[in-house]
């Protein structure tokens, strides 16, 4: 039964409630079990552009690279549109030898998929987990889509195999929410200065906001674990709010102290950025405060980037609040040295394209250490 089910189409592959009894069935029988679980990336794009029809084509050729004429699959199932979930036997081999293996499937396919339909690009996620004695057949698909999901965001892995560190990393991700919640009302939300030094002058001339805060642990979370989620959700103009009252509260105390300030850089969403009311409140919150605005002087958008032949490109917003300048734009920097900020926190790997013929634009590498201005 199992062997006639890999030659049906797509559409007549097992249920995922069907799927679950099968592979119960068979798995305590099966040398080394083995769970896939792997998607399409661009699937969305890709029916945009070539139609549902093509789209449903791919899913198919998913179906016969890596059920059909897989000889390890026992059987599979379309667990969601595009997410396949298959179950395989791998005899003796070790996980070098089945990364390899499905990495070799993912090549054929894609170049396949990319050579007839060239306008999108097409990538797969892989997400492996080999069965262990007393595993559930459910835990044991819960621990593939581990392994795939921990891909998401990379285009450099195709293929992972489930670990417990990937684990606990989807189950910190989950308490995010949660956590920030906690932290927002029991003012849980640190604040600290990375400042921006001044090799030529020997001093300080600035600073970066930075915001964390505790897990239910007391184990400080990464910005760059939270702040996506938060974005996602639509709450992060709540974090960023709460980060600029906390900096123009602490500027304020050292102007009354007496104490020399510097200008501030606070990071903003785009969400925030295309909230007219939300910049009117930062302009409020500065001036009521009784802080010059050139202390705040640019709030700007952190961003991720993407270079492709030489060309930095990201979705990039700036606020500046002494010329009241702002706008975003989709290609902030190219080698020809053209931006739209006078000044902008960049990863390091741009400095092999850094504008250096534009006398109007000044970079700022963050190190983990300080802040080097050029």
């Amino acid at each position: 039964m199992l062997n006639k089910i890999l030659e049906h189409k797509t559409e007549e592959l097992p249920s995922l409630e069907r799927f679950k009894i099968l592979g119960a069935k068979v798995v305590d029988e099966m040398k080394q079990p083995l769970i896939v679980s792997m998607n399409i990336r661009n699937l969305k794009y890709f029916n945009e552009i070539y139609g549902t029809d093509k789209g449903d084509w791919l899913i198919s050729r998913m179906v016969d690279y890596f059920c059909r004429n897989n000889k390890t699959t026992i059987t599979g199932t379309m667990s969601y549109a595009d997410h396949l979930l298959i179950l395989c036997e791998t005899g003796y081999a070790t996980e070098k030898e089945v990364i390899a293996y499905y990495e070799s499937i993912a090549d054929d396919f894609v170049a396949e998929v990319n050579r007839l339909y060239d306008r999108v690009k097409v990538h797969v996620e892989i997400g492996l987990y080999m069965m262990q004695p007393g595993d559930s057949f459910i835990y044991a698909q819960d621990n593939a889509r581990y392994a795939r999901r921990s891909m998401k965001g990379s285009y450099a892995t195709t293929v992972a195999f489930y670990s417990e560190d990937i684990r606990r990393k989807s189950v910190k991700k989950a308490s995010v929410i949660p956590n920030f919640e906690r932290a927002m009302s029991e003012d849980g939300i640190q604040v600290y200065l990375q400042p921006k030094y001044s090799v030529k002058d020997d001093k300080i001339v600035g600073a970066e906001a930075l915001s964390r805060f505790h897990d239910e642990n007391g184990e400080i979370l990464s910005p760059a674990l939270y702040v996506p989620i938060l974005e996602q959700a639509g709450i992060v103009s709540r974090l960023d709010y709460k980060v600029l009252a906390k900096t123009v509260k602490l500027l304020s105390k050292w102007q009354r102290d007496g104490k020399e300030l510097f200008p501030v850089s606070v990071n903003l969403s785009r969400e925030d950025l295309a909230d007219k009311r939300f910049i009117d409140s930062l302009d409020k919150l500065v001036e009521d405060a009784g802080i010059d605005k050139k202390y705040i002087d640019r709030v700007r958008l952190g961003f991720n980037q993407v270079i492709t032949n030489g060309l930095g490109y990201g979705y990039m917003g700036y606020y500046n609040n002494s010329s009241g300048k702002t706008g975003t734009s989709q290609s902030f920097i190219d080698t020809d040295g053209n931006g739209i900020v006078d000044t902008e926190t960049i990863s390091s790997s741009f400095i092999g394209y850094s504008p250096s013929n534009n006398p109007k634009m000044s970079i700022v590498v963050i190190t983990p250490d300080i802040g080097l201005q050029y």
